[in-house]
């Protein structure tokens, strides 16, 4: 590539086309595609400066191509000019409508194409200029108005020693809820500095009614009550911060309507204002009062439940508990004003703005609740040995199935036991160099400073899940739990913790799919289709074998059951009566496009649609197949050897990637082969 110099993308079907634009343009990097798709790919790793686009060509035309490209973020304001023979009125008008930039017929004049190619280049620099400063001053007034309402917020804490930092923390538990709830990053600034001034209203109260060590008096209490409607009279003219008054007038509001100073319930109390009062309360609880100690994490988690529904909105509750069970708290000092107001200040919008969920311990290096290492630990310890031996290592991921199940009916303090006792398990498993970590809500590691082979990774991993299993005997709720586990070994798998964390997340996510406590090891051939069912696959097929109807697991949904029971009604019948071997496969469908291992049911749809044409365009007539799962399908191949069997698997994974070309499905099966008794 020529330095210095524009890059254009040429999208054309035609080769002698391409030719003459690359000879027009010798001023600029032409990059030369021969169809829609291939621009595509090519814009997955470089983004050009501007883009030519023939309209009219096979499979995916130019207007299908600006679609596609228009919808991605990162390339939605590329210039794209379409280059066309139909020169009609209603094809240019229909381009500009799509987002073209401008239009070019065919037979182009050089020199013209070259001053619309220069005109559109300079138009884009000059706003993305513009755009650079709207964003520093943007940037400015932003810093200056955080400083302020830091300013203002700090003031009303001071009224109360005990309450210092105290709005600094609501809003910044106000906005991990309002990233649970997928809020834009706008929604989660103005949330932020609406709940910095929910008790701006304090300013009315006497500081010897704020400051009172004992209980106040009846007529206190009322002084007390009229801090949010002072506080909404003073917000109300403010338009800058949307809803910022409803945050302060409505924030002591209850679920139940037995809040104040209205009494409105439900719905009817604002959004913002419901979000505030969860995390005023529980900063209320976990900090120190002139009349009493901050309450233990029990207590509060118990608080919590307490009022959920009848104090606290129940959805809000509910994630607000996930918060805290996934490792997030703040204490008194967290709120505090930092010896740097600017550091302060970073933190706090890189916070908000996070486009992620982000780990709210990241500050620490052990997680708050079960007191092993943090994922920020981890990634750091684990990068780092990775970088200075030689890349050898193990990682195991091991899940919580059913932790969501748990906490809900049996309550989160059993799901913080079950974490504390299955953290105190995988330390014990540490048994040479490395280390354990809790890295989400419901996922732990453990990270040995060796490259198991095969037979040392299925002994740890069995012996892993063993004690697993013998912490569920010991539980009233066992029945109910599960283990899975996904593991990685590098540097096969990876050379960094982000690689490695991602393939065994991979394999922890296959593991799932297949059933209860079991475990899988990632393997790169699995990420062109090509690999061994799991272990519970296996106990699946071999029950069948027996004649046995296998059991369904957690959470698998069955295509047609009575369809099922038929098929291996049929499947034993037939093998008796002709006394030839008949092959039973199972074929399982797994996406694997996220790293955190979470598939789309739409998609699994549609892939599982697609496996069942590719099934009846490779099988026999008299072969059968049946839904297992929703990502699972058998199919019985009568009166067939292994080979065959084998044969018609290559047949069946060939066809399904030919209709459905993607690298996002990965497609596993397993062939058993079912013999007649010896009579």
């Amino acid at each position: 590539m020529k330095e210095g110099l524009k890059q254009i993308l040429v999208v054309d079907d035609s080769k002698i086309n391409l030719t003459m634009v690359r000879q027009a343009l010798p001023q600029y990097q032409v990059t030369p595609v021969l169809s829609g798709r291939q621009a595509l790919k090519f814009l997955e790793r470089k983004t050009p400066d501007l883009i030519l686009l023939d309209v009219n060509m096979p499979e995916m035309d130019g207007k299908e191509t600006l679609k596609e490209i228009r919808r991605q973020e990162h390339l939605k304001k590329i210039p794209i000019i379409f280059l066309t023979a139909d020169n009609s009125t209603e094809t240019e008008v229909e381009c500009l409508e799509l987002g073209a930039d401008d239009y070019i017929a065919r037979p182009f004049i050089p020199e013209v194409m070259r001053q619309r190619i220069s005109r559109i280049l300079e138009l884009w620099e000059l706003r993305h200029d513009l755009e650079y400063q709207l964003i520093q001053r943007t940037s400015q007034m932003e810093k200056v108005t955080f400083q302020s309402i830091t300013a203002i917020a700090y003031a009303i804490d001071a009224k109360d020693p005990y309450t210092h930092g105290h709005s600094v923390r609501v809003a910044q538990c106000a906005v991990e809820i309002a990233k649970r709830l997928n809020w834009s990053k706008e929604d989660r600034q103005n949330l932020f500095f609406s709940a910095l001034l929910h008790d701006i209203g304090k300013i009315g109260v006497p500081d010897s009614i704020l400051n009172k060590a004992s209980a106040l008096t009846k007529e206190e209490m009322d002084v007390m009550k009229r801090h949010p409607l002072i506080g909404g009279d003073i917000l109300k003219d403010i338009k800058a911060i949307r809803h910022v008054e409803d945050g302060a007038r409505y924030h002591h509001e209850r679920y139940d309507g037995a809040g104040y100073p209205y009494g409105v319930e439900g719905e009817r109390i604002p959004l913002i204002a419901r979000i505030i009062g969860v995390a005023d309360a529980y900063d209320a609880m976990t900090s120190n009062r002139a009349y009493r100690k901050h309450l233990p994490r029990e207590k509060v988690i118990e608080e919590l439940e307490h009022g959920r529904g009848t104090q606290f909105d129940p959805i809000l509750t509910d994630l607000f508990l996930e918060m805290l069970h996934d490792g997030f708290y703040l204490t008194a000092e967290e709120g505090e004003a930092s010896s740097s107001a600017e550091e302060e200040e970073g933190l706090i919008i890189r916070n908000i703005t996070a486009k992620d969920k982000p780990d709210v311990s990241h500050h620490l290096s052990m997680d708050a609740l079960t007191g092993l290492h943090s994922r920020r630990y981890a990634t750091e310890m684990m990068d780092q040995y990775l970088e200075s031996h030689s890349n050898h290592g193990t990682l195991f991921v091991v899940g919580v199935d059913n932790l969501k199940y748990l906490n809900k009916h049996f309550g989160y303090l059993h799901g913080d036991i079950l974490l504390r006792g299955t953290a105190s398990l995988l330390q014990q498993e540490i048994k040479e160099d490395g280390f354990a970590a809790r890295v989400s809500g419901d996922e732990f590691l453990l990270f040995f400073e060796k490259a198991f082979d095969k037979e040392e990774i299925v002994g740890r991993a069995q012996a892993i899940l063993k004690d697993c299993r013998n912490l569920a005997r010991n539980a009233s709720y066992g029945k109910y739990m599960s283990f899975s586990i996904g593991i990685s070994v590098a540097p096969e798998d990876g050379r960094t913790f982000e690689e490695l964390y991602e393939n065994a997340d991979k394999a922890l996510y296959f593991a799932k799919r297949s059933g209860s406590w079991t475990f899988h090891q990632f393997s790169q051939e699995e990420e062109v289709g090509q690999t061994e069912a799991s272990h519970a696959d296996e106990t699946i097929l071999r029950q069948i074998m027996r004649g046995r109807k296998p059991v369904l697991s957690v959470g698998t949904v069955h295509g047609d059951a009575e369809k099922f029971d038929a098929l291996c009604a049929l499947l034993h019948r037939s093998v008796e009566r002709n006394r030839r071997p008949v092959q039973l496969v199972l074929l399982t469908l797994s996406d694997v496009s996220g790293a955190s291992g979470k598939s789309d049911p739409q998609i699994i749809e549609e892939a599982m649609e697609m496996l069942e044409s590719a099934i009846q365009a490779s099988v026999r007539k008299g072969d059968i197949s049946s839904r297992y799962s929703s990502c699972q399908v058998f199919v019985v191949l009568v009166d067939s050897d292994l080979e065959n069997g084998r044969l018609a698997m290559e047949r069946i994974v060939g066809q399904f990637k030919k209709i459905y070309p993607t690298q996002r499905i990965q497609i596993a099966y397993n062939i058993q082969e079912i013999l007649p008794e010896k009579e």
